[in-house]
């Protein structure tokens, strides 16, 4: 039992002790724990998959490119490319267009295809790439929105306040 005070009720004189009670009816009490508890969850979820797919979507690009950049070049040696052509891919990913001027021409409209694929490639997986981690914080963001205020009132309504109560007829006013 809490500790009594030197208090005295006013209704039936006897002792008072330190306490607290809900702020709010059983009835929003009840609201209040299924708008907090289920939101808690809903945004630790949120949090982990967001962080996840942001994280997948970051780190599956280097190694995408990688393993494009790896299979241009293979493509451009089965087109028979020239040692320069090959270095200028190697150095920079880019060849330009006085180092593909040396090439015959039949050839160098095959390596230019190939060249125009691997650039489309890489131009469609960084975009990818970005729009995902776009949507995915995007939504992230959208949860916490609608959320977060859903955490803060099933908390308001889950309170509780200080209280002086009676402990023979229940009497009670507030400490405050």
């Amino acid at each position: 039992m809490p500790p009594t005070s030197p208090l005295i009720c006013e209704k039936c004189q006897g002792s008072m002790v330190a306490t607290k009670v809900a702020k709010h009816g059983n009835g929003l009490r009840v609201i209040g724990y299924t708008l907090w508890v289920p939101t808690l969850a809903v945004l630790l979820l949120t949090a982990a998959c967001g962080m996840f797919v942001t994280g997948k979507s970051i780190a599956g690009g280097p190694a995408e490119m990688k393993a494009q950049t790896a299979a241009t070049r293979a493509k451009l040696v089965e087109a028979k490319a020239p040692a320069a052509v090959l270095a200028a891919f190697d150095d920079k990913t880019v060849v330009p267009d006085d180092v593909l001027g040396t090439v015959p021409e039949p050839q160098r409209a095959q390596i230019r295809a190939v060249l125009h694929t691997h650039y489309a490639a890489v131009v469609g997986s960084t975009t990818g790439t970005g729009l995902v981690t776009l949507a995915s914080g995007c939504g992230v963001v959208a949860v916490y929105v609608v959320g977060v205020p859903l955490f803060i009132i099933g908390l308001v309504l889950c309170g509780s306040r200080k209280v002086w109560k009676c402990v023979s007829c229940g009497y009670v006013f507030d400490r405050g």
